[in-house]
């Protein structure tokens, strides 16, 4: 059995936005995490990298597309799974890639309400005197 993990971190591209010929929507994008540790001069440090590749399917890949961007944080939930492959060049290279994956966005304390629908499980509330967060 495949692990189920959750990472997070910046999106690394925006999701670029597909659908296979019957029609089905994929979105593919990668996130960045770091391990950021602080120096005792209070300056931070990024630790070690992870690039993990990460493909969503259906309506919740559509709303991928629409509102994450470049940069965005992102909290992922999915199965990983290692995939080997070959570059152009011939060089062997692996990634790692969560598949049937969930993605949330941060929402800033006391800025905006999360509601789910069925219709747009992205949706969100902004207070009255804010502007929309996306």
């Amino acid at each position: 059995m495949l692990p189920n993990i959750t990472i997070e971190g910046r999106a690394v591209n925006d999701p670029e936005l597909r659908f296979t010929p019957s029609g089905q929507a994929v979105a593919n994008f990668r996130v960045a995490c770091s391990e950021s540790k602080k120096r005792d001069d209070g300056t931070w440090e990024d630790g070690e990298k992870l690039f993990t590749n990460v493909a969503i399917w259906g309506k919740d890949a559509e709303a991928v597309a629409e509102r994450v961007t470049k940069g965005a944080k992102v909290t992922v939930t999915g199965r990983l799974y290692q995939r080997e492959y070959e570059t152009s060049a011939g060089e062997k290279r692996t990634s790692l890639e969560l598949k049937f994956a969930t993605v949330a966005l941060p929402v800033e304390a006391g800025k905006q309400q999360v509601s789910q629908t069925a219709a747009d499980p992205w949706a969100t509330t902004p207070a009255a005197d804010d502007a929309p967060p996306f």
